[in-house]
């Protein structure tokens, strides 16, 4: 018997209803599904975004990095990042007349401009220690902010600053020269002596003497990889900011420790999975970027145990060796800081000074 083919069905006509009625049409029985055949909705090109990349390796020799990128770095829409990549990546002389015209306009740049009313603010008559260590707000972090912005002790703001410090923390400073054990918070603690020092106040016998405290607190501080890693972090970025000929036998066993304490706990495949981009400025927060950072300040070699993190920090590198800044600090601060996902000058400057530091640099 024929079939027939009319709209959206095909299959035999059934011709068993009784005379006079229409015709029912049937749908063929389904095939059971071939299981050698498979399909997948999504299209190859979001399937390749998904399929998980291979990290690329790292540079046998210097790492490369375009001329365009140096350009990017040394052009005039960002003085600041101009005077810190002539200052810490080229690694001008003071006297360098490039880098005294780059500090002459640092103050132009818009992040100064921007953070330097919030800080005169915050320096006001009558402050409180709240007023001062308020997060991301207080005097503390704003000069924290322009010190790794490439302000220094002769803006007048971080002049008074650094007084304001010295008056907070005087007591304290007064209770270490007894020999006694300040109740402090730590990490406020070592973020102001960081402050202090980057501001030339090293050599001061107050904040030698508190230097000293911290270093003997760092390496008497509790073994709990978890708990101390931040802190062990901002203790590494406050010993390396201490010049060479300022370091005694103490702190420097203090930087030492926490190396160690770092390399051991801070670059885990688990905890380099998936990272985010790399924040500026880190803020106290961790970043493994700004870990990084510390160990070139201190003048870590590359060894093995950097391998996996350094890849980390290549892998997020475009063609041009550029890197995009991650997500914004968990509490807004009240100065634009430069948009997330977009590309950073600023986070690009720090990664190519780690990069300089572990491999050197060439222009590709």
């Amino acid at each position: 018997m024929g079939t027939r083919r009319s709209g959206l069905f095909s299959g035999p006509m059934r011709h068993d209803a009784p005379p006079g009625a229409r015709p029912v049409r049937t749908r063929p029985p389904r095939r059971p599904p071939d299981p050698r055949l498979v399909s997948d909705a999504a299209p190859s090109s979001l399937l390749r975004e998904l399929r998980a990349k291979p990290m690329p390796p790292l540079p046998k020799g210097p790492y490369p990095v375009p001329v365009s990128t140096f350009d990017w770095l040394l052009g005039p829409e960002s003085p600041a990042v101009r005077y810190v990549a002539l200052r810490d990546l080229l690694g001008r002389p003071e006297k360098d007349i490039d880098l005294r015209k780059a500090r002459r306009a640092l103050l132009t740049d818009p992040l100064l401009r921007d953070a330097l009313p919030l800080l005169r603010q915050a320096l006001h008559p009558g402050w409180s220690s709240e007023d001062l260590e308020r997060r991301y707000e207080g005097a503390l972090w704003l000069s924290l902010f322009l010190l790794e912005s490439g302000g220094d002790a002769d803006v007048p703001e971080m002049q008074k600053t650094r007084d304001v410090l010295l008056a907070r923390w005087e007591r304290t400073f007064v209770e270490i020269e007894r020999g006694e054990r300040p109740e402090v918070d730590p990490a406020v603690f070592s973020i102001s002596l960081r402050v202090l020092c980057g501001l030339g106040m090293a050599g001061d016998p107050r904040v030698a003497s508190a230097l000293e405290f911290a270093a003997s607190e760092r390496i008497g501080s509790p073994s709990s990889p978890e708990a101390s890693l931040t802190a062990a972090t901002q203790d590494l970025l406050l010993f390396a900011s201490v010049p060479a000929a300022s370091r005694t036998t103490l702190v420097q066993k203090a930087m030492e420790f926490a190396t160690e304490r770092l390399l051991q706990t801070a670059f885990t495949e688990e905890r380099l999975k998936n990272l985010p981009d790399f924040r500026f400025p880190a803020a106290g927060e961790f970043d493994v970027l700004e870990v990084l950072l510390g160990l070139a300040r201190a003048g870590v070699h590359r060894r093995p145990a950097l391998n996996l993190a350094l890849r980390t920090v290549h892998a997020k590198a475009d063609h041009r060796s550029r890197w995009k800044a991650g997500p914004p600090l968990p509490d807004p601060t009240r100065f634009p800081l430069e948009p997330a996902g977009e590309f950073s000058r600023w986070v690009t400057l720090r990664a190519l000074i780690v990069m300089q530091h572990f491999f050197g640099l060439t222009i590709r």
